[in-house]
């Protein structure tokens, strides 16, 4: 994050881009915080209210997603399969087995 926020600096962008002002960031980080589905998010962006008075630069999900989109990524995730073997047997005497997905990342990426 500090490396990305210097180059902001460094280029004279504002924290809050590639949203046009911190109000628009604000509405944008509720927007993905609320748990709004993808067509409540599209419904309440066609709202008179907001499209009038608001006026986010984004008009509808589509639009909103690719200034999502445009945002810096975090760390990528990876899944490692692990096969455990458990207690229980099966009609055949052998020992249950089931295959679990380890999603993990580089936190210091």
């Amino acid at each position: 994050f500090e490396e990305y926020r210097s180059m902001q600096k460094a280029e004279g962008m504002e924290p809050w881009e590639p949203f046009a002002s911190e109000d628009e960031w604000e509405l944008a980080h509720w927007l993905m915080e609320s748990g709004a589905s993808q067509g409540k998010i599209d419904s309440f962006l066609r709202l008179n209210k907001i499209r009038n008075d608001v006026k986010p630069g984004f008009r509808n999900k589509c639009a909103f997603f690719q200034y999502i989109d445009r945002l810096p990524r975090g760390p990528a995730f990876s899944c490692t399969p692990m096969h455990v073997v458990g207690d229980l047997k099966d009609k055949d005497g052998k020992k249950c087995t089931e295959t679990l997905e380890l999603w993990h990342c580089d936190i210091l990426e």
